[in-house]
């Protein structure tokens, strides 16, 4: 010690050196341990994406429509809204079991999907009153319904499957195309035939069949509601204003006319009127009405009500149109329409915004649409 602070200064500073180098090293060694350590893995996420359609719950309405405004929540807190065509995408969703919570015009339902770490899932989801259901467009599939379209060379149709909804399939020349035993040619195929195909799906989306059989033709009945549009005396016809959109309805001498459980006619029917037609569906979408159940004058208007996602906002007529899980309604509002958010505060017209979820309350009009008495934004 003494040699260190009194007798040989030259060695003591020898000391010195030697451990603040070595103090040095240890501190730069830590400091590169630091800087080199491996970063904590980032979590594994996956995206999510699909399309929401309606499900076969209204015999009025084909399965397969496309549910614009529906809300799609996972349980980590990511959420999106379908668009017009009824599709959606979640990203960064963390992967594993994600469950799905599905709202939409008052239905709320909630399935569960497996998410692969850095992978994409499509699930296409039918939703109605009951709860959600999973559909599949599977890459070999088999399809059954009816035929909405088709080419001039019926290379190209559009089928409504009870399970898929509305589906692309294609032919070739190595399609085999039968009616009964017997083989036909493509141009066979006509609007309206129910069909049976069997198909692979293709990388756009379409399915290519490798056999077609066209089944029994004999035309489907149907039954719609909803309040006379137009109506034509010459020709005996009228168009009926349904949610999901206009039909046309055709009749003849055999067609029954009730109206409060009474004997009618064609001349009972008038603008406005709401009726129940029955009937069969023909290969232009028409219904020829076998029966026609007049249920109230057009003077009674129904109380109604319509929850969706605004798709447009008229400030100049103060109406709005609002997409829901059945298609476009037209809300007409006026000085005695009451607006409300949430805590039931009150708000104006000028507070509605497209894509806003609303509920509208009210009296359903002649053409079909909504006079509001109360309108109440939802988000």
């Amino acid at each position: 010690m003494s040699d260190l602070f009194h007798g040989k200064p030259g060695r003591s500073f020898a000391v010195l050196s030697a451990t603040s180098l070595v103090l040095l090293l240890a501190a730069a060694c830590q400091e590169d341990v630091r800087n080199h350590s491996p970063a904590a893995p980032a979590a594994a996420t996956a995206r999510i994406q699909g399309t929401i359609v309606s499900d076969n719950e209204n015999p009025s309405l084909p399965p397969g429509l496309p549910i614009a405004g529906a809300r799609i929540t996972t349980d980590s807190g990511r959420s999106a809204v379908s668009s017009a065509s009824g599709t959606f995408a979640l990203d960064s969703v963390p992967a594993g079991t994600v469950r799905l919570t599905l709202e939409s015009s008052g239905i709320r339902a909630d399935l569960s999907v497996a998410a692969p770490p850095r992978g994409v899932v499509t699930v296409n989801v039918a939703l109605s009153r009951r709860g959600a259901k999973l559909i599949s467009h599977d890459d070999a599939s088999e399809i059954e319904g009816l035929v909405l379209s088709v080419d001039a060379a019926g290379s190209m149709l559009t089928v409504l499957d009870n399970r898929l909804g509305s589906v692309t399939v294609k032919t070739n020349s190595s399609t085999v195309i039968r009616k009964g035993q017997v083989s036909v040619t493509p141009a066979v195929i006509k609007i309206g035939m129910r069909i049976h195909v069997k198909a692979a799906r293709q990388a756009d989306g379409a399915f290519l069949a490798t056999e077609i059989v066209i089944q029994d033709e004999q035309q489907a009945e149907v039954e719609i509601s909803g309040t006379i549009a137009s109506l034509d005396n010459t020709s005996k016809s009228f168009v009926v204003q349904t949610p999901g959109g206009k039909v046309s309805v055709t009749t003849d001498g055999n067609t029954v006319f009730l109206k409060k459980g009474q004997g009618a006619t064609f001349p009972d029917l008038s603008l406005g009127s709401r009726v129940e037609v029955k009937g069969l569906r023909q290969t232009d979408g028409s219904i020829a009405a076998t029966r026609v159940q007049i249920e109230n004058e057009a003077d009674e208007q129904q109380e109604a009500e319509a929850r969706g996602s605004i798709q447009s906002v008229d400030a100049a007529s103060s109406s709005f149109i609002l997409m829901t899980a059945t298609g476009t309604v037209s809300v007409q509002t006026n000085g005695a329409t009451a607006f409300r958010a949430e805590h039931d505060a009150a708000v104006t017209f000028a507070d509605l915004k497209a894509r806003q979820t609303v509920e509208a309350e009210g009296k359903r009009q002649p053409d079909g649409s909504i006079l509001a008495k109360k309108v109440k934004i939802e988000d």
